[in-house]
């Protein structure tokens, strides 16, 4: 999605948008990635929830939450993972340490 799309939706109603791929992904070959500075830009420019979305894992939701991203969708850093009950507390650790630092 670019800006323009960004913008068009908000104006529009929605009641939120998708921002991504973020990063690189099998799942979403169709599209190229937006980036980190384009979720910096939605972070600054729309008002509406947004949730980041593209090859979120552990190793990179820091970035994600750094360029603004609140919300984010995470799929194949779970479900391929060989012990989805560690990882998704290991997210949830994350998640919830990054918001008790925004407070």
């Amino acid at each position: 999605m670019q800006i323009v799309q960004a913008r068009k939706a908000q104006q529009e109603g929605a009641d939120y948008i998708g921002v991504g791929p973020i990063f690189s992904t099998t799942t979403k070959s169709f599209e190229p990635p937006v980036g980190l500075d384009y979720l910096k830009q939605v972070k600054r420019e729309i008002t509406i929830p947004f949730v980041a979305i593209g090859a979120i894992n552990l190793d990179n939701i820091g970035e994600i939450l750094h360029a603004g991203g609140y919300c984010v969708a995470i799929c194949s850093a779970i479900i391929c993972n060989d012990n989805i009950i560690q990882t998704t507390r290991s997210f949830k650790n994350l998640l919830a340490m990054h918001t008790q630092l925004q407070l």
